[in-house]
C-alpha cells in the first residue's frame, strides 16, 4: 500500500503538485506547438496576388492597431438597416 499512497499524495489536489502538473501540461503543449507548427512557404507563381500591395492597403485601412476595426473611420459603410431609411 505504500506505494498507492505515495502515488496518491502525489496527485493529490494541493497547490503545489497541482502547479507542477499545469505547468508541465502547458510547457509540453506550448513546445509540441512551437517545433510542429510551420507555415507554407509563399509559393513563386502568386496568380495574380500582390503581397506588397495587399500590406500597404492594410496599413492604409488600419493605421492604428489599436483602435476597434469595426468602428475604423475608413471602414465605415452605410450602416443604417433598410428599414430605417
Amino acid at each position: 500500500m505504500k506505494i498507492v499512497e505515495r502515488i496518491a499524495a502525489v496527485l493529490a489536489f494541493r497547490t503545489l503538485p497541482t502547479t507542477v502538473l499545469v505547468v508541465l501540461v502547458y510547457a509540453t503543449v506550448f513546445s509540441s506547438v512551437l517545433v510542429t507548427d510551420q507555415l507554407p512557404n509563399v509559393p513563386k507563381n502568386r496568380r495574380g496576388l500582390d503581397l506588397d500591395q495587399a500590406y500597404a492597403d492594410l496599413h492604409q485601412v488600419r493605421p492604428n492597431p489599436t483602435a476597434n476595426p469595426c468602428i475604423a473611420f475608413e471602414n465605415q459603410l452605410d450602416c443604417r438597416s433598410p428599414s430605417s431609411v
